[in-house]
């Protein structure tokens, strides 16, 4: 696959549009952000920053090539930084049928088949067996309907010596990344939507699709796969702390050199997750999990 020149793309004015449309909904409409306006800029000009931290995941990963499924491909951002990086081919789903238009526009322009970007959900993938190199699943995890049905499915479609990097939230990090806002996450679910109604924030979002993962509920579940090799990777070295411009920004870059520093508590969880050719498990065993 040919790499791209430049990954700072300037899409056509009607994709500019469907992410700005799309994007005011989620940060305004659904989240309710007071500042949303800022969050829907950033998210216009993505890929860039796609592109950077996906270099940092890549570098730590046993798997940089071949063929990708991107779980929860959503407006396409990951997709340039996937194509630079050297993929063959470069596949992807989502349920969203507003972002999947955007995706399947951009793969158009990127010269891409818009078909590899298929509507679908990640308890029911479509491939075949043990057929992707590297699976992408980046802060998806958490709005599945059933997680150890998805990850079933994407273990079940990843070749032997094959990699999932899964990202998602951590739950016990008094941080919550969908509402851009500190809070008592470790109290549980009804507690922070509690908090979030007292600040005047909708919470159907939060009570819907989103799932409260903690080191404990995922590892717990990564457990019964006896062909599975867990890394685990320091969220910081991913994405290291910024350093503070203002006020504000100060303010919270002590708060998260407290957390991470003298409370080892990462905001984001990273898995590779490696599937060894060593080991052979029996259907009957593959369907208990």
């Amino acid at each position: 696959m040919e790499k791209l020149k430049n990954s700072k793309l300037l899409y056509t004015d009607e994709i500019r549009e469907l992410q700005h449309e799309y994007y005011t909904r989620y940060y305004r409409d659904t989240l309710g952000l007071p500042n949303y306006s800022v969050n829907i800029t950033a998210r216009l000009n993505e890929e860039e920053n796609d592109e950077i931290r996906l270099k940092d995941i890549l570098d730590a990963s046993p798997v940089v090539s071949g063929k990708v499924l991107i779980i929860g491909v959503g407006t396409g951002s990951i997709i340039p930084g996937l194509m630079n990086a050297g993929f063959s081919e470069i596949h992807g789903i989502e349920p969203d049928s507003n972002a999947l238009e955007i995706t399947r526009l951009k793969a158009q322009e990127l010269g891409l088949s818009p078909e590899n970007f298929t509507n679908g959900v990640a308890e029911k993938l479509k491939f075949n067996d043990e057929e992707f190199d590297f699976i992408y699943c980046f802060t998806v995890i958490e709005h599945v309907q059933d997680i150890k049905e998805s990850m079933a499915e994407m273990w079940r479609v990843t070749k032997k010596s094959g990699v999932i990097y899964l990202a998602t939230n951590n739950w016990n990090y008094p941080y919550e990344g969908h509402y851009k806002v500190v809070g008592p996450t470790f109290l549980g679910k009804q507690t922070f939507n509690l908090y979030l109604k007292l600040r005047g924030r909708p919470t159907s979002y939060l009570m819907k699709h989103v799932a409260f993962l903690t080191p404990r509920k995922m590892e717990k579940i990564f457990a019964s796969y006896q062909d599975m090799i867990c890394l685990r990777q320091a969220a910081c070295d991913i994405a290291p702390i910024a350093p503070p411009k203002s006020i504000k920004s100060l303010l919270r870059y002590l708060y998260e050199v407290i957390f991470k520093s003298v409370f080892r508590l990462e905001k984001n969880l990273n898995y590779y997750l490696i599937k060894r050719r060593d080991v052979t498990v029996s259907t009957s065993e593959s369907s208990k999990k």
